[in-house]
């Protein structure tokens, strides 16, 4: 599973993994398995890269421009 992707699935509350020195990406890939449709594993994967490197980016999300903003608790991003 791709780094973009375990980081959104956090900072998006997709899956309810904690993220601490031992969190599991196994656990957060089984969370993510479980609620995408086997259909859309891919595509979600490549959406959810897309996203995390060009919106969602770890030093900066720019929330401003994502187009899931107001569905997004946005764990872990600092307050403006």
């Amino acid at each position: 599973m791709d780094t973009h992707v375990s980081r959104l699935a956090l900072r998006m509350a997709l899956t309810p993994v904690q993220k601490t020195k031992t969190f599991s990406i196994e656990k957060i890939e089984a969370d993510l398995m479980a609620l995408i449709p086997r259909d859309q594993w891919i595509k979600f994967g490549h959406c959810m890269t897309w996203h995390g490197r060009r919106v969602c980016t770890a030093k900066k999300a720019m929330c401003e421009k994502c187009v899931v903003e107001g569905l997004c608790p946005k764990v872990g991003v600092a307050s403006a």
